[in-house]
């Protein structure tokens, strides 16, 4: 386990440039200061006047190709017509209004991200696919297979990245209220592997228990997760050589789970299961499992 993670930030925003893999932006005229700016409001709408729309503007000159769009820090008319424009092709509720679903579809959330909007994914993905996945403001391995899970139940494109399509399932949701339609596809992806899946990696592992609670342990997984605040979590703390951190796997007797964590006697064909109480952790002892890698 490792310390709190501090502060929650979302990537600067600006024009693209690449640096140590990671997507960075350098800032436009939207002021005279030489600090990036950074969004942290999850919301914009006509009459709105802020740096922080001038980033909107930004966006969707540079992200949405709106080229004519006059960067003004104002949301004007033609900022609210830039706007139905962008949610018209990117099939979201074309009302003008910028909300979480359309500026997550133009920032495209990734593993890395921070901040307020991967905060509001968390919580859509809470209510309509992964009700277990803590909205933390950090998308990390959890909240990518989170979204990968989402797509797969909506028939998309699985690759953890949360962009238009999407923010547009999880639109389409919100308006429609229809939850049930989405949960046997959720549930059908985290159940039991079925026998002789092709391709699966299936492991025999000596497997102990522990808890958030454990002499010397912080309650915050390697991978950020806060055990303390989720008992319920399935998580496996892996020796990163073998299973690498932030793959789903399906434990015999336990079920599935990410490995979210290591441990410094966790080495090799070795595994440690995080459950609610140290009663069963004890009572789990110490035992040989069957392991499904499920990607």
């Amino acid at each position: 386990m490792k310390p709190n993670r501090p502060s929650r930030l979302i990537r600067h925003i600006g024009f693209p440039i690449a640096a140590a893999g990671v997507l960075f932006f350098t800032q436009p005229a939207l002021s005279e200061a030489q600090e990036p700016a950074q969004l942290t409001t999850t919301e914009f709408e006509r009459g709105s006047e802020h740096q922080e729309v001038g980033i909107l503007q930004q966006l969707l000159v540079e992200q949405a190709g709106i080229d004519s769009l006059v960067i003004t820090e104002k949301y004007d008319a033609d900022t609210e017509e830039a706007v139905k424009r962008f949610q018209e092709e990117a099939s979201l509720p074309a009302d003008g209004i910028a909300g979480p679903h359309t500026l997550g579809a133009l920032l495209m959330l990734s593993k890395g991200d921070e901040g307020v909007l991967v905060e509001e994914l968390q919580k859509l993905l809470q209510k309509w696919g992964d009700d277990q996945i803590e909205a933390d403001g950090i998308f990390g391995p959890i909240t990518k297979q989170a979204v990968k899970a989402f797509q797969a139940s909506q028939q998309i494109a699985s690759d953890g990245i949360a962009g238009p399509q999407t923010f547009a399932k999880l639109a389409q949701m919100e308006q429609s209220g229809k939850e049930a339609e989405i949960e046997p596809l959720v549930q059908a992806a985290t159940s039991e592997p079925a026998a002789g899946d092709e391709g699966a990696t299936v492991l025999e592992m000596e497997a102990t228990a522990y808890t958030a609670d454990c002499q010397g342990c912080s309650g915050v997984t390697a991978t950020g997760i806060n055990l303390r605040e989720n008992r319920q979590q399935k998580v496996i703390a892996v020796d990163p050589n073998v299973i690498p951190l932030g793959t789903r796997v399906y434990v015999e007797g336990y079920g599935e789970a990410i490995a979210g964590d290591t441990g410094g006697a966790i080495k090799g064909n070795k595994i440690d299961l995080h459950v609610p109480t140290k009663e069963e952790a004890l009572s789990f002892g110490r035992r040989t499992v069957t392991v499904t890698i499920m990607e």
